[in-house]
C-alpha cells in the first residue's frame, strides 16, 4: 500500500494537534515540530521565543533537519505520516511535503490539511502574542502545491466531531 503524508497548517491553537491525534487513531505516525523543538532546543522554549533569539533560531534548523530525516525513514518503511507543524508559509509547506531525496524518491499520497478558526475563538485558546505572530507570518496556501488540499473550520466541539468523521471517511480505509 502507498504511504500517505499529511502536513497540517494553521494558526496556533487552531486544532492541528487534536486532528493529528485523530489521524493517529487511523494508524498514522505523528511527527510534531513542537516535540522536536523541546528535545533539540529546550523543554520550555516555544517557537515565539526561538524567533526572537538568533542563537536559538540557528538551532531551530536542527529541528527541521531531524524531523525531515524521521519523515523520510517512516515513509521509506511504508508508514503513514502526519506532520504537526505551523507550516506558516508555502516555502515551509513545500519543504514538509517534499519527498525527493538523494538516494530515492518516495511517492506517498500527499495531503495538506488547513485548519481554520475565527480570531475570537483563537484568542480564547491562545495568547495574543501567538495570534499576532500568525497574523504577521502565516500566508494562505498556494492552491498549486503538489498535494490534495483539505480545509476544515474548527470553532466549536461539533466542528471537531465533523472533522473526525470526515477523516475516518478519507483515511480510515
Amino acid at each position: 500500500m502507498t504511504p500517505r503524508l499529511v502536513v497540517m497548517t494553521g494558526y496556533f491553537s487552531s486544532g492541528k494537534t487534536t486532528i493529528s491525534k485523530y489521524l493517529e487513531e487511523l494508524g498514522f505516525t505523528t511527527l510534531c515540530s513542537d516535540l522536536y523543538r523541546k528535545k533539540l532546543v529546550g523543554p520550555r522554549i516555544g517557537i515565539l521565543k526561538v524567533i526572537r533569539d538568533s542563537e536559538l533560531f540557528e538551532r531551530e534548523k536542527e529541528v527541521w533537519k531531524e524531523l525531515d530525516m524521521d519523515k523520510r525513514k517512516m515513509l521509506e518503511n511504508g508508514y503513514d505520516v502526519v506532520v504537526d507543524s505551523q507550516a506558516e508559509n508555502d516555502n515551509m509547506r513545500r519543504y514538509l511535503l517534499n519527498t525527493n531525496y538523494d538516494r530515492a524518491e518516495i511517492n506517498p499520497e500527499k495531503y495538506l490539511i488547513i485548519i481554520r478558526a475565527d480570531k475570537e475563538i483563537l484568542s480564547k485558546r491562545e495568547c495574543e502574542e501567538g495570534i499576532k505572530w500568525c497574523d504577521e507570518n502565516w500566508t494562505e496556501p498556494d492552491t498549486n502545491l503538489d498535494c490534495e488540499i483539505i480545509e476544515y473550520k474548527n470553532n466549536v466541539p461539533d466542528d471537531l466531531e465533523h472533522i473526525r468523521k470526515d477523516l475516518m471517511t478519507k483515511f480510515g480505509g
